[in-house]
């Protein structure tokens, strides 16, 4: 006999049933009325018949004033759309109504100006949520950057009201702009000394993520190097177990790595004072020297060692050092001593030259004297020669005229 099982209806309440006899009542709405209207949040029917969004149930009046990304609503509820049946609400419940807010804000807010973007680095730097862990610690740590940039801003006398997600997102832009150098191509307006300034403070910030970035780096790979060298003492341990009995000195210490705790070092310790406590002064007597292990030096011994030590390669590098000064100042001087003596063979080249060029110029001077002495000679030669033909020409002409008187005065 197949057992019976208990069924179970479910009544529609007084509200459930006023909703759904004015949804049918109201006409349906006309299609251009459809096109118009605007995503409506999820309603509900409270106790007293009134109508609310979740989001006005989670929120109390002091964080809508508070947060800057949610917007406020009226105290008088809007009415419902028309057409809206209990199936269709229910299915919209698994939508967070603050991320719809959220969204449709970011959606609707103006672009970013080149001064909102100076406000979001100057905050950015201050406040660091780059550094913030992953997960809800972030989203907090750029919520609050938010609200600290909606305040600033209300000091200054403007608003920038956005959105932790939204302040995030516009923030690896410009850092990845940055990294492009087109940051000052994104300032298209403020003066030469505000952009300036906000690409410093944008250089610092790239350079605080990078180093904190290299921090984690480091990080992991030392916790990943104290997590195989623990690895490995267990395998030794394990080992050490099964075969029963292993020197320990072979093993593993784990209370070397730089990360031990107080607890590893102080169990470290007392397995070794339980270990000389179990050995008796009969044993001691029956070990050989050879089966002796060696005494272990005190921290003072050891220090004085590693001090010595490290004097010692001191002592060697300054050694080194001073060699290597030495042979840089032997070759110093060489060169400057061969420096020295190509600038004295090229002095005495110079006298040379001087010396040379003054007898050339000597020469040519006698040269020219002389012949302006033989042009001189030439010219009173020529002279000479042109009185002297004067005077004969002159004479000539005066026997010509002589004779001419006599034959004149001669009688027939």
């Amino acid at each position: 006999m197949a057992p019976q099982h208990d069924s179970y209806i479910i009544l529609p309440t007084k509200a459930t049933m006023r909703t759904r006899s004015k949804a049918r009542a109201a006409p349906p709405p006309s299609p251009k009325h459809q096109e118009n209207k605007s995503p409506s949040p999820d309603w509900e029917v409270d106790s007293q018949g009134k109508l609310r969004t979740p989001s006005e149930d989670r929120e109390s009046p002091a964080e809508k004033e508070l947060s800057p990304f949610v917007p406020t609503h009226s105290e008088s509820p809007s009415p419902a759309p028309s057409g809206v049946s209990e199936h269709e609400g229910q299915e919209d419940e698994g939508t967070d109504p603050a991320l719809s807010a959220v969204q449709s804000q970011n959606a609707c807010s103006p672009p970013w100006l080149p001064w909102h973007d100076r406000a979001l680095i100057m905050e950015a730097e201050k406040h660091r949520p780059f550094n913030a862990a992953r997960g809800d610690a972030s989203k907090n740590a750029w919520d609050t950057l938010a609200v600290e940039l909606l305040k600033s801003s209300t000091l200054n006398g403007a608003l920038i009201n956005r959105t932790g997600a939204a302040c995030r997102a516009r923030f690896q832009k410009l850092v990845k702009a940055h990294k492009a150098d087109e940051t000052r191509s994104l300032q298209k307006t403020g003066t030469d000394e505000e952009v300036n300034e906000h690409i410093e403070l944008l250089t610092q910030v790239v350079e605080l993520i990078q180093a904190h970035e290299l921090e984690k780096d480091e990080r992991s790979t030392a916790s990943r190097r104290k997590a195989d060298v623990e690895t490995k003492a267990a395998l030794e341990l394990r080992d050490a177990a099964m075969k029963g009995l292993v020197r320990r000195d072979h093993l593993t210490d784990v209370a070397q790595l730089a990360g031990a705790s107080v607890r590893e070092k102080q169990g470290q310790r007392n397995h070794k004072r339980k270990h000389d406590e179990t050995t008796s002064d009969s044993d001691k007597e029956n070990m050989s020297d050879a089966d002796e292990k060696p005494k272990r030096k005190r921290g003072r011994n050891q220090l004085l060692e590693i001090v010595q030590k490290r004097n010692t390669a001191d002592s060697k590098r300054l050694d080194k050092a001073r060699q290597l000064d030495e042979k840089r100042y032997a070759e110093t001087q060489q060169l400057q001593n061969r420096a020295i003596a190509l600038q004295e063979n090229l002095v005495a080249g110079m006298g040379q030259l001087t010396e040379g060029i003054g007898a050339l110029v000597h020469a040519q001077a006698t040269v020219a004297a002389a012949e302006a002495k033989r042009v001189e000679d030439r010219r009173y030669e020529e002279s000479e020669r042109r009185r002297e033909e004067a005077e004969r020409r002159a004479a000539d002409a005066e026997r010509y005229a002589n004779l001419l008187q006599a034959l004149v005065n001669r009688p027939n």
